[in-house]
């Protein structure tokens, strides 16, 4: 079923014609919903009803199953209670900016009175813990503590580097662990165990779930649940599957959105002509999300995060109009390249190709990306996108989902 016009590809499920019944009959809901609930597997079951009704007092699970959270918990406690400088590092995409924004408003709710927040600058520093972004975060003053939000996992040789230092460090990252881990300190991240039941977490779940921890060391256990609508936009940005405790965690997110009076996200809503007391998961992405993703496409991630740390609720409306203004630029010179780069496909794509490549002067760094899912979408096949600047070609790619 490939199509050249841009049209989705769709995979018909086989129905299940008793369970659907069943579905009907037992849980209340609508014919539609029952064959697509059925279809994915779904029967009348415990299973389905938390499905249907989530909640999440119930499916939040335990933070110490994590691994590593213990020692990563407990030595983020300690740091506080011995009023430690502590810098979180975070990630320049939505779940990056998310886990940093909320890590760092409770470390300081927890009593922590000297914490720094950083995200490494896209095209200067690059990503994770790079010699750059360490250069900053170290000119700033030398903290005593340094947490990872959203990176870390393959940070072994900048880790070694930041303890010959004597500075301490946890990890918290979700991403899946390679030959580069860290020795030596807590690395906090589910997808070290094969079957843990926090895997399906975003960055800004695993952070949430550090608050968590930490809370309950310092006699805080429910601060954890103030931050649950910054954690749903992590989530929902990385595309993370919304079953389990990703599901009852966005449901609770949600619903603190429609209401919050947190002064950036009460800005951002403003200037983008969002009604926040109707935001849904599926408006998201196309509301607020893109609009602090674009801060990081652009290299400006310090707007987005300045905006979300904010309590000045004149400082929100002033940086909320930068970021406007940023997303609109960032439309501008994607749609150029997309129209730029989409002729160069049809000027040179052969039905059956197996792959697409195209190289550019000049293309920009962070909408790349962008555009070569734009071509996946058209064509069905993998795409390369080069951009060759000063004789240097640097590439990105989008392969397609399954």
């Amino acid at each position: 079923m490939t199509r050249l016009d841009g049209s989705k590809r769709w995979e018909v499920l086989t129905p299940h014609a008793d369970a659907e019944q069943r579905l009907q009959s037992q849980l209340h809901v609508s014919p539609l919903v029952a064959r697509i609930m059925a279809a994915r597997g779904f029967d009348a079951n415990t299973e389905a009803q938390h499905f249907l009704q989530p909640d999440l007092d119930r499916d939040w699970l335990d933070p110490y199953i994590i691994p590593n959270m213990e020692q990563g918990a407990s030595q983020i406690a300690e740091a506080i209670t011995a009023d430690k400088t502590i810098s979180v590092f975070g990630d320049f995409d939505v779940d990056g900016i998310t886990s940093t924004c909320l890590l760092t408003l409770a470390l300081r709710r927890m009593g922590a009175n000297h914490v720094r927040a950083y995200i490494p600058h896209r095209f200067d520093e690059g990503y994770g813990l790079s010699a750059a972004a360490l250069d900053r975060v170290m000119a700033d003053g030398k903290p005593d503590l340094i947490i990872t939000v959203d990176n870390g996992i393959s940070a072994a040789h900048e880790v070694a580097w930041l303890l010959e230092q004597g500075i301490d460090v946890v990890v918290t990252d979700h991403h899946e662990p390679a030959d580069l881990v860290p020795q030596g300190v807590p690395v906090v991240d589910p997808k070290l165990q094969a079957s843990n039941g926090s895997r399906e977490l975003a960055g800004a779940g695993v952070a949430l779930k550090m608050v968590c921890a930490v809370g309950q060391a310092l006699g805080m256990p429910h601060l954890w649940r103030e931050y649950t609508e910054i954690a749903c936009l992590g989530t929902i940005s990385d595309m993370m599957l919304l079953v389990g405790e990703n599901r009852s965690l966005v449901y609770d997110g949600i619903r603190r959105l429609r209401t919050t009076s947190r002064p950036g996200i009460v800005a951002l809503s403003a200037m983008s002509h969002v009604d926040l007391a109707s935001v849904t998961a599926d408006s998201l992405p196309f509301s607020l999300i893109p609009r602090l993703n674009a801060a990081g496409r652009m290299g400006k991630t310090d707007i987005a995060l300045e905006l979300l740390l904010t309590q000045d609720p004149q400082e929100a409306a002033y940086l909320a109009g930068e970021l406007e203004g940023i997303n609109q630029t960032r439309r501008e010179i994607e749609s150029s390249l997309a129209q730029e780069a989409m002729a160069m496909v049809e000027a040179t794509y052969e039905p059956g190709s197996r792959v697409i490549v195209i190289a550019g002067e000049g293309w920009h760094e962070g909408v790349k990306g962008i555009v070569a899912s734009r071509i996946v979408g058209r064509y069905h096949v993998p795409s390369l996108l080069f951009t060759v600047s000063d004789g240097i070609a640097r590439v990105v790619g989008a392969v397609l989902a399954r």
